[in-house]
């Protein structure tokens, strides 16, 4: 009568090698959650900025200063008023104003690997 037949399960070297990848894994999203809810707290900020109903009769300034404050509330420290024209585009026409912030989120993993994402958000008001 055999032993191993009743036997099932996992081995040593099979738990260890689930473990590393699980730990991958997670190592991964901790990167990627705080760029994704910073993205997330931008696109709020450019939403809230789209409702303002004096937003079609500021001047370009005007808008980046509004968006800043907006920043500073929801505690995203990426833009200041010296970097902000290299992120944020702003076209104004008679009757509309569109928005555009494009930017580089950019979290080191470890050694010289990091993980890169592009967002761009876009809003436009009429």
């Amino acid at each position: 009568m055999s032993l191993r037949k009743g036997q099932g399960g996992m081995t040593i070297l099979g738990m260890l090698m689930l473990a590393a990848v699980i730990g991958f894994v997670g190592l991964i999203l901790m990167k990627l959650v705080p760029m994704y809810m910073e993205s997330f707290k931008i696109n709020q900020a450019l939403e809230s900025l789209s409702q303002d109903s004096g937003l079609l009769t500021s001047t370009k300034h005007e808008i980046r200063m509004k968006f800043i404050r907006r920043m500073d509330i929801e505690d995203v420290d990426r833009f200041t008023e010296r970097n902000l024209r290299n992120y944020m585009t702003i076209e104004t026409t008679a009757n509309s104003v569109s928005i555009v912030v494009a930017y580089e989120g950019r979290a080191e993993l470890f050694g010289n690997l990091a993980l890169v994402a592009d967002f761009h958000k876009q809003v436009t008001v009429r």
